[in-house]
């Protein structure tokens, strides 16, 4: 049963409007004052769209302040100083004349590598969700494999790409 209080209103257009204030750097209290609701009720609606929309206010707040260039240069600018130092690394496993040290060095910075790329990946809300979408629509092919069902596997195939990319455009950060 819908609760009475809440007839008739668009909590959503308002939370993307709470959102809009607070990615622009309005404090909390003064959106709750504007709105005329309680400080919590702002933090509700921030964990709703974080839970349930993959919408974290205060990334978009940074993105905001900083400007997708900036954090864009300080990732060229890190990546940068990491290619240069593995260049300086690999001059020195070229000169080590042990094979077994050298295989152990490789391999520490192929898992550097690894991890760097991970952990960039799983804080990435598209991606994450790219990544279910994937998983999902491989399943349903192998199922339909199973069932026999080729059109539906053809199908799932041939539209994977777009399927995950609506999927990540609704359920992603523009949603």
């Amino acid at each position: 049963m819908q609760n009475p209080k809440r007839k008739g209103k668009d909590y959503t257009a308002k939370r993307k409007q709470m959102r809009e204030y607070y990615v622009q750097g309005m404090p909390v209290e003064e959106i709750a004052s504007l709105f005329q609701l309680d400080v919590r009720t702002i933090h509700y609606h921030k964990n709703v769209d974080l839970k349930k929309h993959h919408c974290d206010w205060e990334q978009l707040r940074l993105e905001s302040m900083l400007g997708e260039e900036h954090i864009e240069g300080k990732n060229q600018a890190f990546l940068a100083a990491l290619i240069e130092c593995f260049e300086q690394e690999l001059q020195q496993l070229k000169a080590e004349p042990d094979p077994d040290k050298r295989l152990k060095r490789l391999e520490r910075y192929a898992n550097g590598y690894h991890k760097l790329v991970a952990a960039g990946r799983s804080t990435e809300p598209g991606a994450q969700i790219h990544d279910i979408a994937a998983t999902v629509l491989r399943t349903l092919a192998t199922m339909a494999k199973e069932a026999t069902r080729l059109d539906v596997v053809e199908f799932v195939i041939e539209h994977m790409d777009a399927i995950c990319d609506h999927i990540r455009k609704h359920y992603g950060r523009d949603a």
